[in-house]
């Protein structure tokens, strides 16, 4: 089970680091089992869809963790809203929650991409890989202004865990990031 789990953060992390799904069309009908969201489904593009789109290399490691959880005729999805991965059977209108285990934390670092942003979001990203496996932590940048607003952050980068602001305009060190994720928890 944990390998599984393993491999299930590994496609998460990689949908979120590589902007997946390209297409931005929502699945209504189907709900989040993780959120509850009904609204923010969408499906992930089969490896042979983004061949033009990412270097070998990535398609490779995509193409490899996708066939991990799929049979042909297969279908996979994530929520926009909590990123995690689901199983999809589109003709059914249900889906399946592909990862099999506690919650998963959300963490967010906010930032245009400058090199600050870009170095709180290495920290942040090492940090979480300090805990145990069985601690599961998503890292995604976010890079959306009117988000930046919505949240409060106004001096970039920002970091928020779980929905709330805990750092904003420092580069926070890898203790310092390890030390919020536990506050947190």
């Amino acid at each position: 089970m944990m390998e599984f789990n393993e491999s299930v953060q590994k496609l998460r992390q990689f949908v979120i680091d590589h902007g997946l799904p390209k297409t931005d069309m929502a699945i209504f009908g189907i709900k989040c089992l993780y959120c509850g969201k009904s609204d923010r489904i969408r499906q992930l593009e089969i490896p042979d869809q983004l061949h033009d789109k990412m270097d070998p290399e990535d398609m490779k490691r995509y193409s490899d963790l996708w066939k991990r959880f799929t049979q042909a005729g297969d279908s996979l999805g994530v929520c926009k809203f909590c990123q995690n991965l689901l199983k999809l059977y589109l003709e059914k209108g249900m889906a399946e929650a592909l990862y099999k285990g506690g919650e998963i934390m959300k963490v967010e670092v906010l930032g245009p991409g400058c090199k600050r942003c870009d170095d709180l979001y290495e920290n942040t990203v090492s940090a979480a890989s300090e805990f145990d496996p069985s601690v599961d932590i998503a890292v995604k940048k976010v890079k959306d202004i009117n988000y930046f607003a919505k949240m409060g952050v106004f001096m970039t980068p920002g970091l928020v865990i779980e929905g709330k602001v805990v750092s904003v305009g420092k580069v926070l060190t890898v203790e310092e990031i390890k030390e919020k994720i536990k506050e947190s928890m």
